[in-house]
Formats: C-alpha cells, sequence, structure tokens
C-alpha cells in the first residue's frame, strides 16, 4: 500500500510518519503527500507530463537518467 504523509507531521518530526516516509522511499518507492502548498491545478500538471514522459517510445525515455 502507498503511505499517505502528511507533509505537517513529517516537517514536525512526529516518528511515525518518519517511518512510513522512510518505507515509501525505501521499499515501496511511492507516497501520497498531503497538506502541501502545492495548488491542485500544479499537481494536476506535474501528473499530465509524468504521463506525457510515460507514453514516450522506450528510446526517447532511455535518454532521460
Amino acid at each position: 500500500m502507498v503511505p499517505r504523509i502528511d507533509l505537517d507531521k513529517l516537517k514536525a518530526g512526529d516518528a511515525e510518519t518518519l517511518l512510513a516516509m522512510r518505507a515509501a522511499a525505501t521499499e515501496i518507492g511511492f507516497a501520497v503527500v498531503c497538506n502541501t502548498a502545492l495548488s491542485p491545478e500544479t499537481v494536476s500538471g506535474v501528473i499530465d507530463t509524468y504521463r506525457a514522459f510515460f507514453h514516450l517510445p522506450a528510446s526517447d525515455k532511455a535518454r532521460i537518467d
């Protein structure tokens, strides 16, 4: 399961949140982060950019490290 990380708790050093972020970074590879300063429009734009990248031909993606 992808952990949901509360940014306020992460910044405060909440032990449970820190452990969840560590698991997301080292075991799962993904996290959902809430309580950020990002607008919904910014988040949508980033997701659209990711989608566009993953729809590129493999040869184009291979050039990105």
